[in-house]
């Protein structure tokens, strides 16, 4: 009668990728939020500026109202929510990243999406709509980059919806009515996600290419070509 062998499996977890998410939400933490601290000061002391001789349009707090906010979304949160991604993921399924390159595609694509918004909207090149100012090609890059460092495509494809959605009231709806939803619909509704994620993806396109068309992708005004002028003396 022979023993029966007993095997110990070993997992390899990447912690580099860990180490650099956590690394780059410092840093855009510290922009963000030092971001907010100077449009605060200029809501308290409005002639901050004049008083240190700088006028620049690209500083007002029209321009970096929307830089704070989207660097503290995207860059700050967004960047802590990928790093405790890659670190609690593999430990709970006790498996390793399906590839090192998407990985590190992820972390450089979405760092260049956040460098992209922030050179962008201070120089005022924005959609104009409040928490969607970045222009469509830099949503397209959002959505392409975090999708593409998902190995399942399942999983991809189901971020890109929850992306377009973009509400959470709405995703945490989605699952506590699927517990008490019949098998036979959820199954419609599972041939139903394919379309709807079509749709999602098409709308969140044409919401930033101005097309004129009421209430799904409006026509913006045409911005008057002016030097902006301090209202305070």
């Amino acid at each position: 009668m022979r023993n029966n062998e007993s095997k110990i499996e070993s997992f390899l977890y990447d912690n580099v990728i860990v180490k650099k998410f956590m690394l780059a939400t410092v840093i855009w933490g510290i922009v963000g939020m030092l971001v907010g601290v100077l449009i605060a000061i200029q809501l308290y002391w409005p002639t901050f500026y004049q008083s240190m001789g700088i006028n620049l349009e690209y500083l007002t707090f029209g321009r970096l109202r929307p830089l704070h906010t989207n660097a503290v979304i995207f860059a700050f949160v967004g960047n802590a929510i990928f790093m405790g991604v890659y670190y609690s993921l593999p430990r709970l399924c006790k498996a390793s990243m399906w590839n090192s390159m998407l990985s590190n595609f992820h972390f450089w694509g979405w760092q260049l999406i956040i460098l992209s918004a922030a050179i962008t909207l201070p120089l005022g090149i924005t959609t104009g709509k409040e928490y969607a100012e970045l222009e469509w090609p830099i949503d397209i890059m959002i959505a392409l980059a975090a999708s593409l460092g998902i190995a399942d495509y399942a999983a991809s494809m189901s971020f890109m919806a929850g992306f377009g959605i973009g509400t959470a009231p709405a995703m945490f709806a989605v699952s506590y009515l699927g517990i008490f939803a019949s098998a036979g619909v959820r199954q419609k509704f599972n041939k139903l996600i394919p379309y709807g994620i079509a749709v999602i993806a098409i709308l969140m396109i044409m919401r930033g290419m101005a097309l004129g068309i009421p209430y799904i992708s409006p026509e913006l005004p045409d911005t008057v070509k002016q030097p902006v002028e301090n209202c305070c003396h």
